[in-house]
């Protein structure tokens, strides 16, 4: 398998088997500060609702600063972290609609990197706070 067929295949598997659904809206936020030789900054805050799928919808006003293309790599970097916490494990917690509600940066210190973070670690949240059920008897094929 190519690495395509690999991605495919495993977005396959995590989407027919057992998984978690969240049984109520939950707030989800994390504001990332890192100081180093360059500071990095954003802050992130989810309305999780339940739902039958994962989808990701962005309900904030990007800063005027963003072009078309930055505001893609942006959401591109909130996608991505959304996955990497929620999917990466034996049963996903995709049971959920995600609604970016607020988000904060810095024309200095932020970055996409910094995005990632904060949604990654806003994610690890509601893993912690939301009340999630699993839904099983689904096999994967």
């Amino acid at each position: 398998m190519n690495e395509r067929e690999l991605l495919e295949n495993w977005g396959a598997q995590k989407v027919s088997q057992n998984f978690r659904r969240l049984r109520s809206s939950t707030l989800a936020e994390f504001e990332f500060i890192r100081q180093s030789c360059r500071s990095s900054y954003s802050f992130v805050k989810f309305l999780a609702e339940p739902a039958d799928e994962l989808s990701l919808v962005f309900e904030v006003e990007w800063p005027a600063a963003f072009d078309e293309t930055y505001t893609s790599r942006i959401k591109n970097a909130v996608a991505e972290a959304v996955l990497d916490a929620l999917w990466l494990v034996k049963d996903p917690y995709r049971g959920c609609r995600l609604r970016l509600i607020e988000f904060k940066w810095d024309a200095i210190g932020s970055n996409e990197v910094a995005v990632h973070q904060a949604t990654l670690l806003a994610m690890n949240v509601l893993i912690a706070d939301g009340d999630w059920v699993e839904v099983t008897g689904r096999y994967r094929p």
